[in-house]
């Protein structure tokens, strides 16, 4: 079996990656060298591609109890709650709720709704979130997933990887 950092390696080898990819855990404990993810960004999607991006960032962890935190990205790791009016806030805006900002990222807050609904209950593997670089020091079976940024041709790779010894 390989290790973490070997599995890491290859990933980056074979995919042609540019940022460093991550794995990611569910643990009880806060693992050593880890700092909170809102230390790096507010946002939990920028703290992670940061991390990817800067081999000095150390392991980040996201809990349940971090109001420092983006309420859109706890709600979507099942940490949180999502606000009542997220739904508006991430399609057209409402001019009660964050001055009527919006997000765009859906058409209407009813395919919001239907998006949540599909999605079914998310629930985190331990009482912190853990993303870390591959070169940390981990046993492989504790990784429940791996993020990887990559372009067009990158992803190409990837598949032909996922692919590789398959007709």
């Amino acid at each position: 079996m390989l290790g973490l950092e070997e599995l890491g390696k290859k990933l980056t080898e074979a995919g042609r990656l540019k940022l460093r990819p991550l794995c990611v855990y569910g643990t009880d404990e806060i693992s050593e060298g880890a700092i909170p993810s809102y230390k790096v960004a507010r946002c939990v999607a920028k703290a992670i591609y940061t991390s990817a991006l800067f081999e000095e960032t150390p392991p980040i962890y996201i809990e349940a109890r971090h109001e420092q935190c983006c309420a859109g990205g706890m709600a979507w790791m099942g940490l949180a709650e999502p606000h009542p009016k997220l739904k508006y806030f991430v399609t057209v805006g409402t001019p009660d709720f964050h001055g009527g900002a919006a997000e765009h990222l859906k058409a209407t807050p009813e395919l919001f709704d239907e998006q949540r609904e599909r999605a079914g209950k998310i629930l985190p593997h331990g009482k912190y979130t853990v993303i870390a670089p591959c070169t940390y020091n981990l046993a492989p079976e504790t990784v429940r997933s791996f993020i990887v940024f990559a372009g067009s041709e990158q992803i190409r790779n990837l598949c032909g990887l996922a692919q590789f010894s398959s007709s």
